[in-house]
């Protein structure tokens, strides 16, 4: 019976996946070039994340799923306060945090359901998650001189209003490829106030680091 159930849900929960999958792919198109996605794609993202947050946090023991982020983070100098955006269930804060105990690391995400999943299975001292949206940072300007997001999409306007002048902001996929300079992604970063500096591929997903300009 159990093993009954746990199948159901699985299957329940596929099925919401793919049925959400165009408002979450709208969501994030118009999250990171407008930065004011619609209502009801917004809606069907949460109810997303919020019922697949069991799903998410088992990601975060997959080394494949984080490769690319760790990756990127040899690439970037130590920071004194860096902030994870989008962190989910958790894992991409922590492999920040534990790189540096000096850094002070900040975790947001939208899903309360996936912070408590993070505020679990990640204690760290030096890392503190907070139920925030990317549209508006709860946070002073310049207070982060890195930032990183791993299969998350920023608003960057306001990514930049929170970045330092010397800040760098590694963002990173598990399963896109680097895109082209000519591409609508770093176009959009670049009308920003970015450039790119660096990048690099794991597996099937890569990294790239932006820096203001």
């Amino acid at each position: 019976m159990t093993a009954l159930l746990s199948r159901g849900r699985a299957e329940a929960l596929g099925l919401l996946e793919r049925v959400t999958d165009p408002s979450r792919q709208r969501y994030a198109i118009s999250l990171f070039m407008v930065g004011q996605p619609a209502l009801s794609d917004r809606l069907a993202a949460s109810l997303y994340y919020f019922l697949a947050a069991p799903r998410w946090s088992g990601y975060g023991d997959t080394r494949s799923h984080s490769a690319p982020l760790l990756d990127g983070l040899t690439s970037c100098r130590t920071a004194r306060r860096a902030l994870d955006i989008g962190t989910g269930a958790g894992p991409s804060a922590a492999l920040v945090a534990d790189r540096d105990p000096a850094t002070e690391v900040t975790a947001v995400d939208t899903s309360r359901r996936m912070l408590r999943q993070a505020r679990s299975r990640y204690p760290r001292p030096n890392l503190s998650f907070k139920h925030a949206t990317s549209i508006r940072l709860p946070f002073p300007a310049a207070s982060f001189d890195l930032v990183t997001s791993l299969n998350a999409v920023p608003v960057l306007d306001e990514l930049r209003r929170v970045c330092t002048d010397d800040a760098e902001v590694l963002t990173a996929s598990t399963t896109y490829p680097v895109r082209d300079n000519l591409s609508a992604w770093v176009g959009r970063w670049h009308e920003a106030g970015f450039v790119r500096v660096r990048t690099g591929s794991v597996g099937s997903g890569s990294w790239e680091v932006f820096t203001p300009r």
